[in-house]
């Protein structure tokens, strides 16, 4: 008896299966979709079943014989009695491979959970499933799955439903592995269940499901970039919606540019807790507009506006909280030598370096390298070392020379313990879904040109998001947005309050510029310790992609940004191709040590 096993460990894209043979002693136990163990190239893993093929020889087909002269080898034992991957997990791995052209390998380890040692071939177990499974057969016992891209949601968004705790599964990385096992049994067994978790919840053995809500649509940590198989969490939930036959609703502040231009989707607002409130009236926020440019022109250069100095006054003689949104961490964003121009960049990274004044060091905030800052300038030698761009650091003494009696404090990835007892809050984007903006009567973003001006082509929808993701938590708060460029459609649509002059202008600029909704977008991705390495791999690839696909649209090789990272080079391929192009086609073309990102967060 033959069987057909995919491994769940990294191998090849195009890896299908392996063939192995089964012990006399499993051949009665043995189903498809079971999890057995192999050994595959000396070492023990798991893996799925696929097909048993009850007639086939025992030994390699004849060519392959006179090649290898080996005998098939026998798996080691089955892991766990009962079926854990269901059919719908199996399309889905397929579904992956020919959207993401994610390895069928990479994605089983994705969705397989962790077997407990304890369990290992267990036959008490065995009742305690039956048992799930007859508990689960009732029509009425309905999973629902709220998607959420941050661990911090959730249980803010079970407090703001009033969820019963009784009935919820919270999925997320660093769940132990025992109850996950635990949960992910009584998923497969049809058990009454919410599911609320990040984006690896998508991957469960849903058995029942009937709803799906994906909290904060358009946030980009629904995607997986950095590890692979890099999916879209979002994508996956449209697949689940369509395979379930269930309704899906998106709940954001701002939609995404693609959803907006097809509105195949019904918004819930921003807030689950006003699910249901819709029509009634709720109070809108002040929102100030204040154009840096004629503060300029009466010789402030400082981040503090005339008017926003008179409402942090106001605001502190009341004793209401304010809040100060600065995107630049430390003191000062870099480092360089006056007399050369030599800017301190990260020796890894090849980043600039900044400044912070709570440890005296230079930081790369990308790779978290740290240095003390030397002497003298490594190019010229001159001490001339200049500090240039405020970070939070600087902003946070700007205000104390203005508000010398106040309270103010830092919030951003540095912060170890906030204390709450502050008057001034200063904080970068990674606040966001971290603290109560209601607190707040006062919120104030010292430059909105930080978001508008990043070299990518989703950096408007972000920057329009970011404001009304604020805005919708903020409630009752009055809001500056000082800014230099008043005419920007961003600042336009937000100051009009008007949604259509933004996603109108923006999808014009997608359109005109060939970018989503009205392309699919593919980046590849290589990268050695030797630069000249990278360029000769990625041209190669760019060569063969343009002499096969001819409506395709390639730009590069270009470099990463940043081009280093941990000593190693990196390049990248943009592809632009049609809405319904099959990337599978591509398989062929591109090498194993590529990385393929499909519908990337960015550039």
């Amino acid at each position: 008896m033959q069987i057909q096993v995919l491994p769940a460990v990294k191998m090849p894209r195009a890896t299908e299966y392996f063939t192995y043979l089964v012990p006399l002693e499993l051949r009665k136990k043995i189903k498809a979709s079971q999890i057995v163990e192999i050994n595959l190239r000396g070492k023990n893993v798991s893996g799925l079943v696929l097909k048993i093929e009850k007639n086939k020889n025992t030994t390699c087909p004849p060519k392959i014989q006179r090649r290898w002269k080996y005998k098939l080898k026998e798996i080691n034992k089955i892991l766990y009695p009962e079926i854990l991957i269901t059919s719908q997990q199996i399309k889905l791995i397929n579904f992956m491979f020919d959207y993401y052209l994610s390895a069928k390998s990479i994605s089983l380890k994705s969705i397989l959970p962790d077997i407990p040692k304890k369990l290992a071939n267990p036959t008490s177990h065995l009742k305690n499933s039956t048992r799930l499974r007859r508990t689960g057969s009732s029509a009425k016992n309905k999973q629902k799955l709220i998607l959420v891209p941050e661990v911090d949601l959730i249980d803010k968004i079970i407090s703001e439903l009033k969820l019963d705790n009784k009935n919820i599964f919270r999925v997320h990385s660093k769940v132990a592995k025992t109850k996950l096992f635990k949960n992910y049994l009584e998923i497969l067994n049809k058990q009454e269940k919410i599911i609320i978790g990040t984006k690896i919840s998508v991957l469960l053995p849903f058995s029942n499901l009937t709803e799906i809500i994906i909290y904060d649509e358009a946030n980009w940590n629904h995607k997986q970039s950095e590890i692979n198989p890099r999916f879209d969490a979002r994508q996956i939930a449209k697949w689940l919606a369509k395979e379930n036959k269930c309704k899906i609703n998106f709940v954001n502040s701002a939609p995404s540019v693609e959803n907006y231009k097809y509105k195949n989707t019904k918004y819930l607002p921003a807030s689950l807790a006003q699910v249901g409130q819709a029509g009634k009236k709720i109070k809108k926020n002040k929102i100030n507009i204040i154009n840096l440019k004629f503060e300029r022109l009466k010789s402030n250069y400082s981040f503090l506006s005339e008017k926003l100095i008179s409402k942090i006054k106001n605001n502190l003689s009341q004793n209401n909280k304010i809040f100060i949104f600065h995107n630049r961490k430390g003191l000062a964003n870099y480092i360089f030598c006056e007399k050369c121009n030599y800017v301190f960049k990260c020796p890894d990274c090849e980043l600039s370096l900044a400044y912070h004044a709570n440890d005296k060091k230079l930081h790369c905030h990308f790779c978290n390298y740290k240095t003390e800052i030397p002497p003298f300038c490594p190019k010229c030698q001159s001490s001339e070392i200049k500090f240039k761009g405020q970070g939070v650091e600087k902003i946070k003494i700007e205000l104390k020379k203005e508000f010398e009696n106040s309270k103010i404090q830092i919030f951003d990835k540095q912060t170890k313990l906030l204390n709450s007892n502050y008057d001034i809050l200063i904080g970068t984007e990674f606040v966001i879904n971290k603290i109560n903006f209601s607190k707040f009567n006062l919120i104030a973003f010292t430059n909105f040109d930080q978001f508008l001006y990043y070299p990518d082509f989703r950096t408007s929808e972000k920057a329009y998001q970011l404001f009304y993701k604020i805005k919708s938590q903020a409630k009752n708060s009055e809001i500056i947005l000082q800014t230099n460029d008043v005419e920007n459609f961003v600042i336009q649509s937000i100051s009009q309050n008007k949604p259509a002059i933004f996603y109108k202008n923006e999808l014009e600029n997608r359109k005109i510029f060939n970018y989503p909704p009205f392309v699919k977008l593919i980046k590849l991705s290589f990268q050695d310790t030797k630069e000249k390495n990278v360029i000769y791999k990625t041209k190669k690839v760019v060569l063969q992609i343009k002499e096969n696909f001819k409506n395709i649209e390639v730009l590069g090789p270009l470099e990463n940004h940043p081009k280093k990272i941990r000593n190693k080079f990196k390049y990248k391929i943009i592809l632009k191709t049609s809405l319904n192009f099959e990337v599978k086609k591509l398989l062929k073309f591109i090498p194993n040590d590529f990385v393929i990102d499909v519908d990337p967060e960015r550039i």
